[in-house]
């Protein structure tokens, strides 16, 4: 039992799923019942689908529950399997009938079923039915969903032998079987189909449920005022004892006009997203649209109208489409304000005086009854856009890859548009890029904007949209790093630093780990992001020296340990350290922290010879030559310090 297995929510504790352990049976001569497990279980569901329909405010979706689980009890009494007795028949063949139902599906191919869109609703639905088993019910008496599914078995009871003896296995799809089997199955489903009828029908007349009778609207579309009108109709509603007219007095409690919107095809393609309500004329008891302005229009688009009532004691129904459908074209915004003003001191941005017009008349200045959602979006300075008014280029990213926007709000007090407070801490602004504010106003009247770029192709968006004149750059954040605390053997020429923090003046964010190094940054940008430490001269000369911070999770701070200072010459020296964030200027030299305090650096003392007298004739003479060679070393090393810091110099 499918339908009922799977509807969440409206089970409301009763069993489902039990189908297959339901049966019904009558006795040797077909005529008394014997037991009805699934007469009764369909009456169950019968009788909750009565208390929701009488309930003052209906639930349309768990009462469609009820009468479809209603239905599947009562159509399990048209299948043989359902109906076998074995005292009279033998043991039921559970092969024979599996193979049954395999034959029936392989029958129904999806072909046979075509798959409705969203369109299902407003087209014609005949090419949605079983054209395999094309049935032709008629309707009959209104009857209980028990006196209903025994009067199913008693219909389909004579046949239960047959359908089970005259079953040929061997025939795999149910469109290949003989002329009579297929008869006797088809008959099966009728009877079905007519019991279910009998049991809703039913069920209606006991709730006084009223029908509701609407005619085709008649519409009627100005596209130079975006005025609709709709030709007055008539509504009826039927119930046991007549059919009246639907009026205001008479409980109607939805009266509205929709639009369908369709494709380049004119296939329908969606639903406006609001209706409009429709006005009663007392006089003549209808219903119309007079010289109205038409919105939840889509621009340039084909329309169609459709209609939606609905009362007490009956659902929500629809009309069908309105005979022709017109077309929409789209009416023009024009901004006349959008100004902004950009602090560099704590990157907050504030856009006001946004105001618009639209050329309707009956709209004029944009206000909240015509904005359904007005935004606001940074946009980075773009070519290729040939028209003058409309610079695109596009939409700015923050450092996490989010496109910088938001909700303009109305100021009543100044009938303007806002945004206020906008924090641009994380936005960024290298080199060359310039930024400037981007306004859609989302109208539900039908307007638009249209562009052209440098192959003349054009692009027209559903909207109204406004740019601003000026544009802006976002500064650089700067770092407060801590002097470094250092630790120097002057032995083994190791240097140790330590207790080394960095704060961003932005919201005085510290600088740590997961900042540097596991904070998600957008993934199209180069991920820059370093903590480093680097040796310098004590006139502040930057040497090859350089490496990576580690972070102390524990003591929360930046250290280093086990640098050498080896092989440097003699001098004095320091340790300073650079933070790069994204968002700070990090450029040059200078923007590393100040220096550590200074170390002395000092070679090892000159060897000394002992030389005997033979040779210290020759020694006097080798001596000057071996200070002079350590001498051209020990500058040659310097020399090649010097060249690298040069060329770090001129990165």
């Amino acid at each position: 039992m499918p339908a009922a297995s799977f509807a969440y929510g409206y089970t409301n504790g009763g069993v489902y799923g039990d189908i297959e352990e339901l049966s019904i049976g009558l006795d040797q001569a077909g005529v008394e019942v014997l037991n009805s497990s699934l007469a009764d279980r369909a009456q169950e569901e019968y009788s909750k689908l009565l208390t929701e329909l009488k309930k003052e405010e209906s639930n349309y979706q768990k009462a469609a529950f009820y009468a479809g689980t209603m239905a599947h009890y009562i159509s399990q009494a048209g299948i043989w399997k359902a109906l076998w007795n074995e005292t009279k028949w033998g043991e039921l063949n559970i092969t024979t009938w599996l193979s049954y139902e395999g034959a029936i599906e392989a029958g129904l191919g999806k072909e046979r079923l075509p798959k409705p869109s969203f369109n299902y609703r407003f087209t014609n639905l005949t090419g949605y039915y079983n054209e395999f088993f094309a049935l032709s019910p008629i309707k009959k008496q209104p009857i209980t969903a028990w006196n209903a599914t025994v009067a199913l078995v008693k219909q389909v009871y004579p046949m239960v032998e047959n359908l089970a003896m005259d079953f040929n296995a061997t025939i795999m799809k149910a469109s290949d079987w003989p002329t009579e089997y297929y008869n006797m199955t088809k008959k099966c489903l009728t009877y079905a189909v007519e019991a279910i009828y009998a049991a809703l029908e039913k069920a209606m007349l006991e709730v006084n449920w009223r029908y509701l009778i609407i005619p085709r609207p008649v519409a009627f579309y100005d596209n130079t005022t975006n005025l609709l009108n709709l030709s007055e109709m008539e509504v009826r509603y039927v119930t046991s004892t007549g059919t009246y007219i639907l009026n205001e007095s008479s409980m109607a409690t939805l009266a509205e006009a929709w639009f369908i919107f369709y494709d380049s095809q004119n296939n329908p393609l969606e639903l406006s997203s609001n209706p409009i309500p429709l006005q009663f004329n007392s006089q003549t008891g209808k219903w119309s649209l007079t010289n109205t302005l038409a919105r939840w229009l889509k621009p340039n688009c084909n329309t169609s109208v459709i209609v939606r009532f609905d009362m007490l004691r009956a659902g929500p129904t629809w009309s069908n489409l309105s005979k022709t459908f017109f077309v929409v074209s789209y009416f023009n915004v024009t901004f006349t304000s959008i100004d902004f003003r950009y602090s560099d001191s704590d990157w907050i941005l504030d856009i006001y005086n946004v105001t618009a017009f639209c050329e309707l008349p009956e709209v004029g200045m944009i206000l909240p009854e015509d904005v359904y959602k007005a935004t606001w979006t940074i946009y980075q300075y773009g070519m290729g856009f040939t028209t003058p008014i409309n610079r695109v280029g596009y939409p700015k990213k923050d450092i996490f890859g989010d496109v910088v926007n938001g909700n303009l709000t109305y100021n009543e007090n100044a009938s303007v548009w806002e945004a206020l407070n906008i924090d641009l801490g994380w936005v960024v602004t290298f080199t060359g890029v310039i930024l400037y504010i981007v306004v859609d106003f989302y109208l539900n009247v039908p307007v638009g904007s249209s562009l052209t770029n440098w192959h003349n192709d054009v692009f027209f968006y559903p909207f109204a949209r406004g740019e601003s004149t000026n544009t802006f750059v976002t500064r650089p954040h700067l770092l407060t790093v801590s002097m470094p605390q250092i630790v120097y053997d002057s032995k083994k020429k190791i240097l140790n630093a330590y207790n080394i923090t960095a704060y961003d003046e932005y919201n005085n964010t510290r600088i740590d780990h997961y900042y540097i190094h596991e904070m998600p940054i957008d993934p199209n940008i180069e991920d820059i992001r370093e903590a480093h430490w680097r040796i310098f001269t004590k006139d502040l000369f930057p040497s090859y020296r350089i490496g990576d911070l580690l972070w102390d999770p524990v003591k929360e701070w930046w250290y280093v340990e086990g640098i050498s200072l080896d092989g440097l010459p003699d001098g004095e020296y320091c340790l300073r350290v650079r933070f790069i964030t994204l968002v700070n200027d990090f450029y040059g030299y200078d923007f590393y922290s100040e220096p550590s305090a200074i170390v002395k650096v000092t070679s090892e003392p000159n060897r000394f010879f002992i030389l005997t007298p033979a040779f210290f004739l020759v020694g006097f003479i080798v001596l000057p030559i071996l200070v002079a060679s350590i001498r051209m070393i020990s500058a040659k090393n310097f020399r090649d310090d010097s060249s690298v810091l040069t060329k770090e110099r001129k990165k």
